[in-house]
């Protein structure tokens, strides 16, 4: 978290974020909120960051509207991963085993080998990922 947090200035001056407030941080989740227009431009400049500092990373876009949140997370960590960690735990099979999301942070767990749903009050950028 302190890496990225700090990394602020190493994203570059064309990347305009927030970082979302400490309740939707710990020490695993760096969370960054955004304009819509500026996912390409910053995306680029977290990448960009990661590799120079030889990190990797799970990057999830999310939310609706004009604002995007951006989820940075360990490699292998996740809602998709958690669930097949969880799956494994307790001998669940794919068949036995349903994720249910409303939003963009759940697309990876959505797209895993278990069935998945998508809720009817979905927002709409998972909708959109459906279709």
């Amino acid at each position: 978290k302190a890496g990225v947090a700090d990394g602020s200035a190493a994203l570059g001056a064309g990347c305009r974020v927030y970082y979302l407030p400490d309740y939707d941080q710990h020490e695993h989740k760096v969370t960054i909120g955004l304009h819509k227009d500026e996912v390409d431009t910053v995306l680029g400049c977290v990448q960009s960051a990661l590799a120079s500092a030889g990190a990797t990373a799970t990057i999830i876009t999310s939310w609706h509207g004009d604002m995007r949140i951006l989820d940075i997370l360990p490699k292998h960590a996740g809602k998709r991963n958690a669930m097949e960690y969880v799956q494994g735990k307790h001998g669940f099979s794919d068949g036995a085993t349903v994720a249910a999301g409303d939003s963009g942070n759940d697309v990876l767990m959505l797209g895993g080998r278990a069935r998945g749903i998508v809720v009817g009050n979905a927002m709409a950028d998972l909708r959109a990922w459906v279709e």
